[in-house]
């Protein structure tokens, strides 16, 4: 299952590039992102 998300805000520090630990190897992104407002339905979805 993939998701698609757009998150606005204010970018922590640099983003750092890792390699998954699997058989694999996929790489992917670490960040963290400041923002102001939270949106979701009733079950913290």
């Amino acid at each position: 299952m993939s998701y698609l998300v757009t998150i606005i805000g204010f970018a922590g520090a640099d983003q750092e590039q890792r390699q998954a630990r699997n058989n694999n190897g996929s790489k992917f992104s670490v960040l963290s992102v400041a923002t102001q407002r939270w949106c979701g339905n009733g079950n913290d979805e």
